[in-house]
């Protein structure tokens, strides 16, 4: 009888009570199907054939796959570009005798070395790590590995070794493969099919239409699941910050989202917030520093070259009264650039002496000497002694020792250039302007007290409106109109710093000339 049951059982005669089917054997159906092949099972996601995921287990992610050696010596280039690290602090301990060689476990311990030496960890598996050292085995001892040949290929990714016999390569650095090289785990986006990318595009548009009209902050949602602040968060986490929000999108664009912005160490939510929270550009402080420092620093443009530049006898006579007045010793200052005693000097030597006597000469004057001082024996040389035996006739005439019986003129210095240049008209209003106020002897108005009073640096100058105050003062600027007086201004102007200031010694002298020469009328 049990024999009898379980072969009812085994071939489906009996329903799940263990009684026998009411119409049997009409019911049964005993067919068998032949099995399909499915070759996609347990190879293809059904979350890239749906377009969807809503669980995410490790069981269900595809097993990584090791790279090739190409894309990890761009990875070890990234790494080492990036955080500014040198190969050869690594190994060269290991190889005291400097042969570029080293053991397979010194190797990989210099590599293990390589990768934690900073706060951006990369990480090497045991197959990409044999890759490397199959690649640069030593072909005379296979237990050894040619680390300096190594660190050359590597290295590649800052210059190009031995560039002084190419002076003229453009080099690029880093190179363009290394800079564009994807992180690891991720996607290269643009092999992604086109509709991922319109769905991606489109919840992209979604949340930054949401976060704009409502303000919504999301990095410090994704920054409390971020307790390594990596800027990495899970999946299910991102989907957590995004739909508590209120932000609504559909299964299929956050599994679009996940395409572009997964790695291997999760979802990148800092460069999503990149791209849903744009911020304005701007460009670093240093930028603008440096421009300024240019700007500054740049060869400022030739001023025009005015026509008393181009005069050499106004130079010198612009020379010779500054060194009058400050009793200035040219040869002093000339001498210390002639160490050979040749009497020429180079132009940037003379200009150097030149400016160190302070004698505030502008470039146009500086050529205006280089063309009549020049040396005929030197092509862009100077003839210094020529040049100081001119300027010394302002103190002494030279060879007197033949013409004994001549006397000697010393040279006066003057004020006179074209700022206070006046014409005829105003010349005479100048006379007659003066003659009014030499009635008034100095004896009787007391200028000059009054003057030196607002001299206060006895330079012998004073302002315009100084002079104003103080011929109200003495109760003389009734006696001359206001052009009178902007003429006797002019006349007696002399420039200081960026102002015009009046001569107040040479006008107070003017009026005592005036006032001795004047006809005396007793009656």
């Amino acid at each position: 009888i049990d024999a009898s049951v379980d072969y009812m059982d085994k071939h489906g005669m009996l329903d799940l009570g263990g009684d026998l089917h009411a119409q049997f054997p009409g019911r049964l159906i005993d067919a068998e199907l032949p099995k399909l092949p499915r070759p996609e099972i347990g190879k293809i996601l059904a979350a890239s054939i749906f377009g969807k995921q809503t669980t995410f287990h490790p069981a269900l992610e595809i097993p990584k796959q090791s790279q090739d050696l190409i894309t990890i010596m761009r990875t070890i280039q990234k790494h080492i570009i990036s955080n500014r690290l040198r190969v050869n602090e690594f190994f060269r301990d290991f190889d005291p005798l400097h042969t570029g060689k080293v053991t397979v476990s010194q190797f990989h311990r210099g590599l293990d070395a390589l990768g934690i030496s900073c706060t951006n960890k990369l990480f090497l598996s045991l197959p990409e790590i044999e890759a490397i050292m199959v690649q640069y085995r030593d072909p005379s001892d296979p237990m050894r590995v040619c680390w300096k040949t190594f660190e050359d290929d590597v290295d590649q990714v800052f210059t190009v070794k031995e560039l002084e016999k190419c002076p003229c390569l453009d080099v690029i650095s880093p190179p363009r493969a290394v800079s564009e090289l994807p992180q690891k785990g991720g996607k290269v986006w643009q092999q992604v099919s086109s509709q991922t990318r319109d769905l991606c595009e489109e919840a992209l548009m979604k949340v930054k239409h949401r976060t704009m009209k409502r303000a919504i902050m999301l990095k410090p949602l994704f920054g409390d699941y971020d307790t390594h602040n990596n800027g990495h968060v899970t999946r299910s986490q991102m989907r957590q910050c995004i739909s508590s929000n209120g932000i609504l999108l559909s299964g299929e664009e956050l599994y679009a989202l996940e395409e572009r912005f997964n790695d291997d160490l999760g979802f990148n939510y800092f460069w999503f917030l990149r791209e849903v929270e744009p911020k304005r550009h701007e460009l670093p402080l240093f930028t603008g520093f440096i421009s300024d420092m240019k700007k500054l620093n740049a060869p400022k443009p030739p001023k025009p070259v005015e026509r008393n530049e181009k005069d050499i006898v106004m130079v010198l006579a612009k020379i010779k009264s500054k060194v009058v007045r400050e009793r200035i010793r040219l040869l002093e200052f000339l001498r210390d650039f002639d160490r050979h005693n040749e009497e020429v000097m180079s132009r940037q030597d003379f200009k150097r002496a030149i400016d160190n006597c302070k004698l505030d000469l502008t470039e146009g004057e500086f050529e205006t000497l280089f063309e009549v001082f020049g040396s005929i024996k030197r092509c862009d040389c100077v003839d210094y002694k020529r040049f100081e035996n001119v300027v010394e006739e302002a103190f002494t005439q030279s060879c007197l020792d033949r013409a004994p019986l001549i006397m000697p003129i010393q040279h006066v210095p003057t004020n006179d250039c074209e700022r206070n240049f006046l014409n005829f008209e105003e010349r005479k209003t100048m006379c007659i302007a003066l003659q009014k106020l030499a009635k008034k002897p100095e004896q009787e108005m007391n200028l000059m007290a009054v003057l030196e009073d607002f001299d206060r640096t006895k330079c012998g100058t004073v302002s315009q409106q100084q002079l104003l105050k103080t011929l109200a003062v003495r109760g003389m600027m009734n006696m001359i109109s206001r052009s009178e007086f902007d003429i006797i201004c002019k006349g007696f102007g002399f420039r200081r710093g960026l102002r015009d200031e009046v001569d107040y010694r040479a006008f107070i002298k003017a009026l005592d000339i005036l006032y001795a020469t004047n006809k005396y009328l007793p009656f």
